[in-house]
């Protein structure tokens, strides 16, 4: 999987997500830009400013294709899903099962 996190990396180039200056093969090891602690969401006054910003941001990495060979979400999401009715069987609480549940049905839309 880190070799998945660090082609996205490499390919994103610091656009829409944090820059991957260095990368140790040998250790896995990354060494990721510094992010500015002082721009925080919080910060624009009206809200909708925020979500604005964040959808921005959220949809910049959808604007260049994935490298190859990384899993796409679609497949992660349908294997979780798959995984589900275990998960509900496991859960006591009745309106956890149902948020479960709820939670599936909208991950599978």
């Amino acid at each position: 999987m880190r070799r998945g996190v660090t082609s996205l990396l490499r390919c994103r180039g610091g656009d829409g997500v944090v820059r991957l200056l260095a990368h140790d093969t040998d250790t896995n090891t990354l060494l990721l830009e510094r992010l500015d602690e002082k721009r925080h969401l919080s910060t624009p006054g009206d809200s909708r400013e925020a979500i604005r910003i964040l959808a921005g941001l959220l949809a910049r990495p959808c604007a260049v294709p994935a490298p190859a060979g990384l899993r796409q979400l679609g497949d992660v999401a349908r294997t979780m899903l798959d995984t589900v009715p275990d998960a509900v069987r496991a859960v006591a609480d009745p309106a956890e099962r149902a948020l479960l549940k709820s939670c599936a049905a909208t991950a599978s839309t």
